[in-house]
């Protein structure tokens, strides 16, 4: 179980106290991610540290997906299962286009098809779709596969049983919305929202 804090600047990762049992009240994280120990809570920008962590995904291969709002970027921990305290994020992602830059990202979502993951950008009216991490050379980082406009910054996003990515939208004035765009694969860029 991972839980992102974002107010102590980590990520907490809990494991049931025996193999098959159940989690207990008051139980203590087995790690933190983000932070040097359970009491630090400063907010950093390095490899090992993160600035009010959001939403964050594992996928099917238990890479950890942090949405670092604070640093406009995606922290990735491919063995969060088995890493210790403190680690390193094994990559960054910042974008590498200049058109579509992350700005406080949000939440991810990894599509359970085929591994792609999508970044929802609160500072930004924009999702991002990234391919499956493990089909990405690292050292290129991921790439977009395309961005989809929305009409306002965008909260959550996640799917729905037949297929629909559905937006969480905020508005400035308040008001929000819960967007769907159906089929979603391909998206064009600046789609309509079917409702």
């Amino acid at each position: 179980l991972m839980v992102s804090d974002f107010v102590d600047n980590r990520v907490l990762r809990f494991k049931p106290p025996t193999a098959g049992g159940d989690f207990q009240n008051g139980q203590n994280a087995d790690a933190v991610f983000g932070q040097p120990d359970y009491f630090t809570t400063v907010a950093g920008n390095q490899l090992n540290q993160l600035n009010s962590p959001r939403f964050i995904a594992e996928d099917a291969v238990g890479r950890l997906y942090i949405p670092d709002f604070g640093n406009n970027r995606i922290s990735i921990i491919s063995s969060s299962a088995s890493a210790g305290n403190n680690a390193n994020a094994d990559t960054i992602t910042t974008s590498n286009d200049a058109n579509t830059p992350l700005h406080a990202p949000h939440a991810v979502f990894i599509d359970p098809d085929d591994n792609s993951w999508w970044v929802a950008q609160a500072g930004e009216t924009r999702l991002t779709h990234y391919p499956d991490y493990g089909l990405v050379i690292p050292q290129l980082g991921p790439y977009i596969v395309e961005a989809v406009d929305t009409e306002a910054s965008t909260w959550s996003v996640a799917m729905d049983p037949r297929g629909s990515l559905l937006v969480a939208e905020a508005f400035l004035n308040g008001n929000g919305r819960i967007s769907s765009y159906y089929p979603y694969k391909p998206v064009v860029n600046g789609a309509s929202a079917l409702y």
